[in-house]
C-alpha cells in the first residue's frame, strides 16, 4: 500500500536470486492507513510508542514518551508525553517514513536524556543541556554565559573535575573519577565510574564506565565531553534495537559492503536497457516528486536575503524556490 511501480519499471535479480524493482522506480502516494500499516512492524522500545496522525497539516508521525516526570520528585509514578509532530508528504518513500520513525526516536530520546542531566548549584539542581532554555534571552544577555580565560593550576585540575563530576546526576546515576593521563598531541583520557541505580532504565549504561577524550582540562569541556558520549551511547544503543520487519538495519552486525554490492546492483544503468518508454515516464516522475519539494518564498526580508544569497550561486541547477 502507498507505492506502485512506474510504469515499465524493470525488475532487477539480486545476488541471492531474489528478484526486486527497485525503491528509487516507484511512485508513492502516502495515506494515513498506508503509514498505519507500516508502524507495527517497527519495534524499538515499548517506552516510545509510535503514533501515526493527521491534522489540517497533513499525515505525522509523533513519538509518545512513558517515564517518570523529570521534573517531578520521586514516587509520582509514569506519566506520558509526547514528542515534536514529524510530517509525512504523501510523496515519500516508505524507506524515509523508516528512517522518520528512527529519527523521531532517537531525538525524543536525546531530549529525555538531556532532562535527565542534573548539575547542582549551591542548594538547588538545574538541568543546563535540557531544550527549553529561553534562546532569546540568552542571545540578548550573550556577555554573562561567554567563559573567559580561566587558568587552572596544573596540581588542582584533578580535584577540579572530580568535584565537577561529584555535582552530576544523570537518571539516578553518579559519576566518579576514575583515572586520567595525557595522550597523543596534548589530549587527555580520561576515565569515570558510574555508580548506577537499581533498576537503571537505560539499558546503555550497563557496562558502569565511561571514557573521554578531552582536548583541554576543565571543568566546562568535562561536561560537555560527558553529554556527547551520553548521547552517543543512547544513539548507539538505539541502532542496535531498531528494527523493521525483524531486521535491525542500522545495528553494526549488518555488513556494509553487502549493502554497498546491493546498491551498486539495483543502481547500474543497464537495469534502464533502452525502454524510452520507461525513461521518459522516470523523468516525469522524478520532476513531479522534486516539484512537490519547492519551497514558496513570500514577500518580506527572509525572501529578499535568500534570493541575494541564491544569486551568488549563479548558474544554479535544480528548481530554484518559488
Amino acid at each position: 500500500m502507498g507505492e506502485s511501480p512506474i510504469e515499465h519499471a524493470p525488475s532487477v535479480r539480486l545476488e541471492n536470486g531474489n528478484q526486486c524493482i527497485p525503491q528509487h522506480y516507484l511512485v508513492y502516494k502516502q495515506t494515513r492507513e498506508t503509514v498505519e500499516q507500516l508502524i507495527p512492524e517497527v519495534e524499538c522500545s515499548e517506552n516510545y510508542p509510535i503514533f501515526v496522525d493527521q491534522d489540517a497539516g497533513g499525515i505525522f508521525i509523533q513519538v509518545g514518551v512513558i517515564g517518570p516526570d523529570n521534573y517531578r520528585s520521586k514516587g509520582w509514578g509514569n506519566k506520558i508525553a509526547y514528542g515534536r509532530k514529524w510530517r509525512v508528504e504523501p510523496e515519500l518513500p516508505t524507506l524515509e517514513i523508516i528512517q522518520t520513525v528512527f529519527l523521531a526516536i532517537k531525538k525524543s530520546r536525546e531530549h529525555e536524556i538531556r532532562e535527565r542531566f542534573r548539575l547542582k548549584v549551591g542548594c538547588h539542581t538545574s538541568t543546563p543541556f535540557n531544550n527549553h532554555h529561553n534562546f532569546s534571552q540568552i542571545a540578548r544577555n550573550s556577555e554573562y554565559f561567554i567563559l573567559g580565560d580561566s587558568p587552572i593550576d596544573e596540581g588542582e585540575i584533578t580535584n577540579v573535575l572530580r568535584n565537577c563530576l561529584q555535582q552530576v546526576e544523570y537518571a539516578g546515576a553518579n559519576f566518579q573519577l576514575w583515572n586520567m593521563e595525557m595522550r597523543y598531541k596534548g589530549q587527555w583520557l580520561v576515565d569515570i565510574f558510574m555508580e548506577l541505580p537499581n533498576g537503571c532504565d537505560l539499558p546503555e549504561l550497563e557496562t558502569g564506565e565511561i571514557t573521554l577524550l578531552l582536548t583541554q582540562l576543565d571543568a566546562n569541556t568535562l561536561l560537555f565531553a560527558l553529554m556527547d558520549q551520553l548521547l552517543a551511547m543512547s544513539n548507539d544503543h538505539v541502532d542496535q534495537i531498531f528494527s523493521y520487519a525483524g531486521f535491525r538495519r542500522f545495528s553494526r552486525t549488518v555488513g556494509l559492503n553487502k549493502i554497498a554490492r546491493m546498491s551498486v546492483i539495483l543502481r547500474q544503468q543497464g537495469n534502464l536497457n533502452s525502454d524510452q518508454e520507461f525513461l521518459q515516464a522516470f523523468e516525469r516522475a522524478n520532476e513531479a516528486t522534486d516539484r512537490t519539494r519547492i519551497p514558496r518564498l513570500h514577500p518580506g526580508p527572509l525572501a529578499e536575503r535568500r534570493f541575494k544569497e541564491l544569486n551568488e550561486f549563479a548558474p544554479l541547477q535544480g528548481m530554484l524556490p518559488k
